[in-house]
């Protein structure tokens, strides 16, 4: 059973990487018909099937690939006219920042210590958009509600 687990996690990983503007519409689409509520676009899976994914692609390549695929769907949300991010994992960060082509930040408000809202500009966003950018090690176990709760 364990094994399926694993294939059933390369597949994901699969259609997360070659179907990614899927989700960022899916996700989009709940934003639209409950704009006060964040969504929430996440991976995640156990240890042992990361594990086994990470022995068949390599540590960088699985890791790079979700990063890559959850980029992608922020790419695509601000293109859709999400104006709001929290993005968690520090390469996950950067390959957010990355996609959106975001070259300078100002920084806001405190979210918790370490992790502000700022605010960028992006050829996708040339008004701008508010993100934040937290690593593993930085926020409460609040953090994600009270980013929204003070959101930009």
């Amino acid at each position: 059973m364990a094994g399926l687990d694993h294939l059933l996690l390369l597949l994901v990983l699969y259609f997360l990487w070659r179907f990614f503007p899927v989700e960022a519409q899916v996700a989009h689409h709940r934003h639209q018909a409950q704009p006060d509520r964040p969504v929430l676009v996440y991976s995640t899976a156990d240890p042992t099937s990361v594990q086994a994914v990470q022995a068949r692609l390599g540590v960088e390549h699985a890791g790079a690939l979700v990063e890559t695929a959850l980029a992608a769907v922020a790419r695509r949300l601000v293109s859709l006219g999400v104006r709001q991010l929290v993005v968690a994992g520090g390469e996950t960060s950067g390959a957010c920042v990355q996609a959106l082509q975001i070259g300078q930040m100002r920084i806001g408000a405190q979210i918790d210590p370490g992790v502000p809202w700022c605010h960028a500009i992006s050829p996708a966003a040339p008004q701008g958009l508010h993100i934040a950018l937290k690593s593993g090690n930085f926020g409460a176990p609040d953090f994600f509600g009270k980013a929204f709760e003070h959101a930009g």
